[in-house]
């Protein structure tokens, strides 16, 4: 097979995933043929995860390598594959990351795939996602990393905040159990040559290990895991402290509302390890049991500092003020180390950390 012959058919493995994922493999009409020379050539298997990976696999191990050549050079023959295809919805979308660094970023996304990190104004127009933690991210990563930190992604989906780390040079821990989502964010640590620093790992961060099962949110981002009683279920869930072995720079936990389980979970890499910073999105941030496994979570891991902060995801306060971390954090230690239950957060994104941030009014 040719390189170009495996580019295509990479990107309508991804395509016929997708799809079989949304509409009960239902092929488009306009896919049909391209699909059917794939199927051929790569023999696809129709369960969905399993013909994703496989793809994914043979870009980041298969004999092809050689010949496709450097992992920026792959993306590259993607994009203008990409291009002479034109979009379709539910397919693979390869996209550019609008980020400082200093060589160029992709990210495995899609089209009208449920993804809110790729589309609703995310990487596919903009080539970034949520501008504020975006900025906080490479403030905490862009000084540390050059030792080896280690950065935690609990909840990656696609992995964005995955190839941030990255590509800063940290040893990056991702988790993502939702299948495509996971299989995509492998697919950029491929693409972007992560391979030795980068690994995701499909399975939730809980209490305790066992099983569990998906609850629907209405995309990719909003779903969440429940566990089972019965230990039952298609999720692997295991306590972090099974992955995580020395000092953490950044943990980020964004799992719609399962960051009681992830806070359980952690509480030996806690009182073992340092954390430096954690950046969390809490659901029902305002509750009293939420409040509590926050300030317990700062009192085990030394957590000192909390700052509140509002998402800027339709791009417009935060990057027209100019990118300022110091306009938009809020001090909240007082509110949760006390627990001022009678004081609202604004917002549900709060980043604890162990040092009073001297930028912060």
């Amino acid at each position: 097979m040719t390189p170009v012959a495996f580019l295509l058919a990479l990107m309508a493995t991804i395509a016929r995933a997708t799809t079989q994922h949304q509409d009960a493999g239902v092929i488009r009409t306009a896919r049909a043929p391209l699909l059917k020379k794939v199927e051929t050539q790569l023999r696809v298997i129709r369960e969905m995860q399993t013909s994703i990976s496989n793809a994914f696999d043979l870009l980041a191990h298969g004999p092809l390598g050689a010949s496709l050549g450097a992992p920026n050079q792959v993306a590259e023959r993607l994009l203008d594959v990409q291009t002479r295809l034109g979009a379709n919805k539910q397919s693979m979308h390869i996209a550019k990351l609008n980020v400082a660094s200093s060589r160029p970023l992709y990210l495995t996304s899609c089209l009208d795939c449920g993804c809110d990190i790729c589309n609703s104004g995310g990487v596919n127009k903009r080539g970034m996602f949520a501008p504020v933690e975006t900025a906080i991210f490479r403030a905490i990563v862009g000084e540390n990393c050059n030792n080896g930190a280690t950065v935690v992604d609990v909840g990656a989906n696609v992995g964005y905040f995955t190839m941030l780390a990255g590509d800063a040079g940290c040893r990056t821990i991702a988790f993502e159990p939702q299948p495509i989502p996971n299989a995509m964010a492998r697919a950029s640590v491929a693409l972007n040559g992560m391979g030795l620093n980068v690994t995701v790992h499909r399975c939730a961060i809980s209490a305790v290990a066992g099983k569990g099962s998906f609850v629907t949110g209405r995309s990719w981002g909003f779903n969440r895991v429940a566990p089972s009683a019965t230990n039952e279920g298609d999720t692997d869930m295991r306590p972090l402290s099974d992955f995580v072995e020395s000092d953490v720079l950044l943990l980020k936990v964004d799992t719609e509302g399962f960051e009681d389980q992830v806070v359980a979970g952690s509480k030996e890499v806690f009182t073992t390890h340092v954390v430096h910073n954690v950046v969390m999105e809490v659901k029902q941030r305002d509750k009293q049991q939420r409040r509590d496994m926050l300030r317990q979570m700062m009192l085990d891991a030394g957590l000192k500092h909390a700052y509140n902060y509002v998402e800027d995801y339709g791009f417009t306060s935060f990057m027209q003020q100019g990118a300022n971390l110091g306009a938009v954090l809020t001090d909240v230690t007082d509110t949760i180390l006390n627990s001022r239950y009678d004081v609202p957060l604004a917002a549900e994104d709060i980043w604890f950390t162990r040092e009073k941030l001297a930028f912060v009014a």
